[in-house]
């Protein structure tokens, strides 16, 4: 296959750009951003149309398809021209569409409905019909980006399929990844006892369920039968019992023919009780409306009164003591200057403010930095005259090095890097000049900073003088001892006028309170009468032995009341009367030695008993019932239970089945790369000694594409990791090369983007004396951002077609 057009009609940065390729090596140059990789990127898309490999919709593409969207926002298309098998093919794409034509370019026929290369993506990729595989691949064999020969993780199991299906005589289509990954769904249909949403674990489930319910519903039976037997001795004691408690009712008749005659008596004896309770009653009855709760409300306001008492008694004695003090205060109070003792005041605080500022300005000295800065200027003066030698010295030296490049081209490099030198040392002259200035600008500014500082200080201690002069003191102490002594005698005066008033204020609130505590007893001992006179008392004495009446007539009260009580219940819905005429009728002594009670609560527990049986009689039968329904259910659970356990083991015979088919695809598999790793392992091996001069001449690629080395020296297998990145680039290359040629026999173009900027000279050399050969053969496209590789095949008087971009 020979790329021979590319027509970048609107594709991101390009707009009606055509670049035309030859046979051969074609070398596409353009510096950083010129578009190289947006052509690399075209030519992917052309065919695969940014398409994600192995997806079920057509809507899954690669990031790029976004990427190279056009930025004028015009439309997204290209055209792409090539050759195949003798034949010039025309593919145009619009991108914004996702729709494309092919075309035979020299008929002008639309061919695209015979492009069948991804109906199970509902659309028709070309690449993967000229090519005969995926994007995949092609991303990892043809096309091989800047800084991305390392093959792409999934490449190992794309190449499995392809070879497979080479070696296996199978349909392009069938892969082996596709397969196990179709056998693993029919697996994960039937699912395990861990999927729980699968048929396989749900009919795990039901048959352990069904297995419980069998346990359940055998259990149920052998409770039905014991329960059965339960309720046939249960009614042997409901007959028993019912016997019993006709019995105890002709006892009971007897018991009730006695209880009647006692309880005659027991009424006559009551109501004689009441009848004396009445007479006592009487002569109580004066006292009935005496109240109970203004005795106890009289007795609250008593103790009220004898607390207020000790309270106005107390008051008047505060109000006397606090008189004789203020006599005592009016008789001490003195008056002093106050417009002295106000001067004084001032003057202290002027005079400590003065002091605070001086200390603060004999903190401040600048002195120390005024030292530090002119240590500083010294140092840089010193540095400049460096400077000046160092730059005399290299503009001599730029000066010989241009006249000796008129000899040898070689030192003009020399020449312009001592021009750049004597620039930079000019530069830092100049700076090292403005720090000089800074510095003696901020000498001169601390140093008259520190001149103004000594004079205020001189200022303040004149100051300081003359306010302790002003009161003819000699120092600072006597004027310190003169403010103290005042401040001393002021606060003595003030205390007395502040005692005096603070009395004043607590007398008038003393008094204030007194009146108050007056007139609440006052009003106190009002109530207090009145409730007396409305109970017809005189004092609290006589109202305590009228309550204590009170309390006996209102006891003896509900002491007839409880008898009337008692006689009522006694008697029931009968009278003393009816009574007397049922006793008469009762002609013969009647002995029993048990009560009406007794008799009475032993009826009550036999039929207590009786219908507890019976309970227990209607529950039994109930559980029988609900049982019964279990039992039935038996047969149904037992013919469930076959049916599952048969559905069970017929999943376990297909996933075997299964399981073995996958074995038998991946020994396969397994023997395929057996098969083919000799040969790309010596193509591989071949490749790699001839672009390192022999260095390396055994590669080792193992199922999974990882490459390993044998150390030449050592004969060790040595890891990739352990080369250097040049080195790894180089295996890398030739496992792509070597690739292309395993899974396909047609010479197919090699599409590299700057892949050998970690290429030293001598590897470049190398790899490109390879492609040169190789290109023989097959179309290269070099995308290249340097010059190096045109100047080597200069070099080299190789031939190549190159194409200027951007």
């Amino acid at each position: 296959m020979k790329l021979r057009e590319l027509n970048l009609i609107s594709f991101g940065k390009f707009k009606n750009a055509i670049f035309k390729l030859d046979d051969g090596l074609n070398i596409l140059y353009g510096g950083n951003e010129a578009g190289k990789t947006t052509i690399h990127t075209f030519i992917e898309g052309m065919f695969y149309g940014f398409q994600k490999p192995h997806v079920r919709t057509r809507r899954s593409f690669y990031e790029e398809r976004n990427k190279y969207i056009p930025w004028n926002g015009d439309k997204y298309a290209g055209i792409l021209i090539f050759e195949k098998d003798n034949k010039r093919y025309r593919i145009e794409r619009d991108f914004k569409e996702d729709r494309f034509k092919v075309y035979d370019d020299l008929t002008g026929k639309d061919i695209t409905d015979q492009i069948d290369g991804g109906q199970r993506v509902k659309t028709h990729l070309p690449g993967l019909y000229f090519f005969d595989f995926n994007c995949l691949v092609y991303r990892n064999t043809v096309a091989i980006r800047q800084l991305e020969n390392k093959v792409d993780g999934d490449l190992a199991k794309e190449v499995k399929d392809k070879l497979a299906n080479i070696t296996t005589a199978l349909d392009d289509e069938i892969s082996v990844k596709k397969a196990l990954e179709e056998l693993d769904h029919e697996l994960g249909k039937i699912g395990s006892e861990k999927a729980p949403t699968q048929p396989y674990a749900q009919a795990k489930k039901k048959l352990d369920n069904l297995i419980g319910r069998q346990k359940q519903a055998l259990e149920k039976k052998r409770e039905y039968d014991s329960l059965y037997e339960d309720l046939l001795k249960l009614q042997e004691d409901i007959e028993r019992a019912k016997e019993e408690v006709e019995e105890i009712k002709g006892l009971l008749e007897k018991a009730n023919m006695i209880k009647i005659k006692r309880t005659y008596e027991e009424a006559l004896s009551i109501e004689k009780a009441i009848e004396d309770l009445d007479n006592n009653i009487k002569e109580l009855e004066a006292y009935a409306n005496i109240r109970e709760e203004d005795y106890h409300k009289s007795l609250e306001l008593d103790g009220k009164l004898v607390a207020l008492r000790e309270e106005i008694k107390n008051l008047s004695e505060r109000i006397n003591r606090i008189d004789q003090k203020l006599e005592e205060l009016n008789k001490r109070k003195a008056v002093e200057n106050e417009a002295y003792v106000e001067e004084i005041y001032e003057d202290y605080s002027s005079y400590n403010l003065l002091e605070e500022e001086k200390n603060r300005l004999l903190l401040e000295r600048e002195e120390n930095k005024i030292e530090i800065l002119n240590r500083e200027l010294k140092q840089a003066e010193e540095k400049i005259k460096r400077t000046k030698m160092q730059g005399l010295f290299l503009g001599i030296l730029a000066i010989l090095s241009l006249g000796l490049s008129l000899v040898n081209n070689f030192l003009l490099i020399a020449t312009i890097f001592s021009a750049i030198l004597t620039m930079y040392s000019i530069m830092s002259k100049r700076k090292m000049q403005d720090e000089l200035s800074s510095l003696n600008n901020n000498i001169n500014g601390l140093k008259s900073k520190e001149e103004e500082r000594k004079k205020r200080i001189d200022q303040i201690e004149k100051e300081q003088e003359n306010i302790i002069r002003k009161y003819k003191l000699s120092s600072k102490t006597e004027f310190f001892m003169l403010y103290e002594e005042t401040r001393f005698k002021q606060a003595s005066v003030k205390d007395h006028l502040r005692q005096m008033d603070e009395l004043s204020t607590e007398r008038k609130d003393l008094i204030r309170k007194l009146e108050d505590k007056k007139a609440e007893r006052q009003n106190i001992e009002e109530k207090l009468r009145y409730l007396l006179d409305s109970n017809g008392l005189e004092d609290l004495k006589d109202f305590k032995e009228a309550l204590d009446n009170k309390i006996s007539y209102d006891k003896l009260k509900r002491e007839r009341e409880n008898k009337r009580e008692l006689l009522e219940r006694i008697l029931g819905n009968t009278s003393i009367e009816e009574l007397e005429s049922k006793v008469r009728e009762i002609k013969e002594d009647i002995a029993l030695d048990r009560d009406v009670e007794a008799i009475e609560r032993e009826l009550r527990e036999k039929e207590e008993y009786l219908s507890s049986l019976n309970n227990e009689h209607s529950r039994l039968e109930v559980k029988l019932d609900t049982l019964n329904t279990y039992i039935k259910e038996l047969v149904d659970i037992e013919e469930e239970i076959n049916r599952t356990e048969a559905e069970i083991k017929q999943m376990d015979k297909k996933k075997r089945a299964i399981n073995i088919a996958k074995e038998v695809i991946l020994k396969i598999s397994e023997e395929i790369h057996k098969e083919f790793a000799p040969r790309i392992n010596k193509d591989v091996s071949q490749l790699i000694s001839s672009i390192t001069d022999g260095k390396y001449t055994n590669i080792k690629i193992d199922e999974n594409l990882d490459i390993s080395v044998e150390n030449p020296q050592s004969k060790e297998i040595i890891s990739l990791d352990n080369l250097s990145g040049g080195t790894i680039d180089q295996m890398y290359f030739a496992l792509r090369f070597s690739l292309i040629k395993s899974i396909k026999e047609e010479n197919l173009p090699l599409i590299l983007d700057d892949c050998f900027l970690q290429y030293d000279s001598n590897r470049l050399k190398n790899i490109l004396k390879y492609l040169h050969k190789v290109s023989k053969s097959t179309q290269i496209l070099l995308f290249t951002c340097q010059e190096r590789e045109m100047e080597i095949l200069d070099g080299l008087n190789l031939k190549y077609n190159l194409i200027k971009i951007g």
